[in-house]
């Protein structure tokens, strides 16, 4: 994987395990302060990779040694789509169902929301910044309140990825549980590609 540390994401640098793992293990057991020594409410670190490249299995392991809140923009959007009294539930659900980025404003109010709820201070944002706008969106919105210490960036093949969203999706119906929209060959395919951010280009 890649990861940057006290850099801001539109400007990752792809970093050497060597350098880059301690630094950003480092994030994790000690608060960052910001230059100006003002302590921000939240401390963020996204957690950006394709369908299936293993984003919330690393945040979950995060969160259990360190104690973090894990947050997918995945699972948040889901969940508000099912929502009977959500206004953008349709919505939410054509743009997965397509592959497409949900727009900003929607996805950002959700992780606001879930901020809020948990009472927590530092929060792992999986699947969020996906494309400029999120990021110009984030940028507009939360960083008066957010100081972003690090971005971790899992990069794996896109066979194995494909693979892996596949097993979910048979694990799971197995299981006789409902599988997601997106858990299928052409939509992942199409989320692979919507999932690389244009700084890692």
């Amino acid at each position: 994987f890649f990861c940057s540390y006290g850099v801001e994401p539109a400007r990752v640098p792809r970093l050497t395990m060597a350098w880059g793992l301690p630094a950003f293990i480092n994030c994790f057991q000690k608060p960052v302060q910001s230059s100006d020594e003002t302590v921000k409410p939240y401390r963020v670190v996204f957690v950006l990779g394709g369908p299936g490249s293993g984003k919330g299995t690393q945040c979950g392991r995060i969160t259990e040694k360190y104690g973090w809140v894990h947050l997918s923009a995945g699972d948040l959007l889901r969940a508000e789509r099912k929502d009977p009294k959500s206004k953008d539930g349709e919505l939410i659900n054509e743009y997965i169902r397509e592959g497409k980025i949900v727009p900003v404003e929607i996805t950002l109010g959700l992780l606001k929301k879930a901020m809020r709820a948990s009472g927590k201070r530092d929060f792992l944002i999986d699947g969020f910044p996906r494309n400029p706008d999120n990021l110009s969106g984030w940028e507009a919105n939360m960083t008066e309140d957010c100081e972003n210490p690090a971005c971790l960036y899992l990069e794996t093949t896109e066979a194995v990825m494909q693979e892996r969203v596949l097993r979910r999706a048979a694990e799971t119906a197995a299981a006789g549980g409902a599988t997601r929209t997106d858990d299928n060959v052409g939509v992942s395919a199409r989320g692979l590609d919507a999932s690389r951010p244009s700084w890692t280009q």
